[in-house]
């Protein structure tokens, strides 16, 4: 009685979204049936460190699985990117708050795509993935990127419970995992540690272009590079960089400059503040670029200034590139510097102490050296992206095969 409900269940969701589904699912060939499909959900494809994790991830495990692509937004400056992979992107936008419907919308797009495994990654995307996934039976593995603000008790309780339903959360970092397990509840058994991974050899090599890069910035040989990458967004607190960039400029440094590489909402108040502050001329703004290995290698150094932070990818790829790091001691920022080994962690919206850490590297070339070697070493042995894609290809056929 219960697989006749079922059937009828799914009958009557497929007659209602069939259409829609049709017109965003391309035709299959019998040739793509073959590997096993991991449909990974993410909010959007807009530039950023998850999406590009998602991005790196899909393209390393294409060799033994068929990864698809299902957002809950339209567009995203990465979407050229994963068609060069060869990845589908199927956009099933999702509307001002809850939106029941799409659940729906997503458990036809499985049953359409003929799915094996569902990968959601954070808290939205397991709202909807998760739902589909109680709806069309398929396994699910679900990564969390960040850590859920306190105040979000709504969302904290739709993860515990959804997190029945996931054979695995990974967490990218431990502090997250911490998280999961101690402030949520999530048995531990249920949450595994994956840490993000750059390409370290890709990085690495970047080095080879400083000297040109530098030359197209129109940056002089002698000056010394502070360089950040990432969205330009209110919990990346850059305001603190700028502020700290300004009061090592009082103190007489004249040959350094600060190159932001990155966009987003905070853009025109961020120059403003440099502008007020008499910063702005020394202050690169390049907006979004393809090339960040290239800009990284112009750096002398990479600051981060975050109020909080899963596991940075801008931090671990300028360790690959082989820069010393200054950073905010929140999130999982520590487990990827380590105090006096290869930078310095400083507390948040602290420009002053960011400031100092900064003038004491500026002033070091030797010490700049030796936490470089100790950046790039730790990076190389402990997020490389080949292991990072080792350890979710083993969790996948883990979860498909048993």
């Amino acid at each position: 009685m219960r697989d006749t409900r079922s059937r009828e269940v799914r009958d009557v969701i497929d007659s209602e979204i069939g259409g829609y589904i049709s017109s965003v699912v391309p035709s299959l060939r019998k040739d793509e049936l073959m590997r096993r499909k991991i449909l990974h959900i993410t909010f959007s494809i807009d530039t950023g460190g998850l999406e590009t994790l998602v991005l790196r991830l899909c393209e390393g495990i294409k060799e033994r699985f068929e990864p698809l692509l299902c957002t809950l937004s339209s567009g995203g400056d990465l979407w050229r990117r994963f068609r060069r992979l060869g990845v589908p992107v199927y956009h099933l936008t999702k509307s001002e708050g809850l939106t029941p419907l799409l659940s729906l919308k997503i458990a036809s797009l499985i049953r359409n795509l003929k799915v094996d495994l569902i990968h959601t990654h954070n808290v939205g995307p397991l709202i909807y993935g998760g739902l589909a996934s109680v709806i069309t039976g398929l396994p699910l593995v679900h990564t969390e990127h960040s850590r859920l603000p306190r105040h979000e008790k709504r969302l904290r309780s739709i993860e515990k419970l959804l997190s029945l339903k996931a054979s695995k959360i990974v967490a990218v970092s431990k502090c997250i995992a911490d998280q999961l397990i101690d402030e949520q509840g999530i048995k531990p058994d249920r949450v595994k540690v994956i840490p993000n991974g750059v390409d370290v050899e890709l990085f690495g090599n970047a080095r080879q272009e400083r000297e040109d890069v530098r030359e197209e910035l129109g940056i002089e040989d002698t000056e010394i590079v502070i360089g950040t990458v990432g969205r330009l967004a209110a919990v990346k607190d850059y305001t603190t960089l700028i502020q700290a960039f300004a009061l090592v400029k009082a103190g007489g440094e004249g040959t350094i400059k600060l190159l932001m590489v990155g966009d987003g909402p905070e853009r025109k108040k961020l120059e403003k503040i440099a502008d007020e502050i008499g910063v702005r001329e020394h202050v690169i703004f390049l907006g979004m670029r393809d090339d960040v290995p290239r800009l990284m290698a112009a750096m002398d150094i990479f600051a981060l200034s975050s109020v909080d932070e899963g596991l940075p990818l801008a931090a671990l790829e300028a360790m690959s590139v082989g820069l010393p790091i200054v950073a905010t001691d929140v999130g999982g920022i520590p487990e990827a510097v380590g105090h006096g080994l290869n930078g310095f962690l400083i507390p948040p919206r602290s420009p002053q102490q960011m400031a100092i850490a900064l003038l004491k590297l500026i002033h070091d070339p030797e010490l700049r050296e030796k936490l470089s070697i100790q950046a790039r070493k730790r990076a190389v042995e402990r997020f490389s992206i080949k292991a990072m894609i080792k350890a979710y290809q083993a969790l996948y056929e883990e979860v498909i095969w048993g």
